[in-house]
């Protein structure tokens, strides 16, 4: 991705999430998203291959599960999207160790 594609994404993909978490209704919730956000590294999608394909694609079946009111597939879709990320992280990580 050029700089200005990944400067972009961060930026596009941070009010994604946040959009999401406020529209919980959980304040508490939301605090401690955020306190976790603020942990990662911005430059993230740098790091891992196809980070940003991958993530912009599990966004779209989020906003569709959201959209046509299944609460539980978007959970679902939103959990798969988490554990993947993790899973690509820690793998990128022990490949540089």
């Amino acid at each position: 991705a050029k700089s200005n594609d990944l400067f972009h994404y961060v930026s596009s993909n941070e009010i994604f999430h946040k959009t999401i978490w406020a529209a919980s209704g959980s304040s508490r919730l939301e605090t401690f998203l955020n306190y976790l956000w603020e942990g990662l590294p911005p430059h993230l999608p740098m790091l891992l291959p196809k980070q940003i394909e991958k993530s912009i694609s599990e966004h779209q079946d989020i906003v569709d599960a959201i959209c046509t009111g299944t609460p539980e597939e978007a959970r679902s879709i939103m959990t798969k999207h988490i554990n993947r990320s993790v899973e690509d992280f820690v793998q990128h990580q022990q490949y540089l160790d």
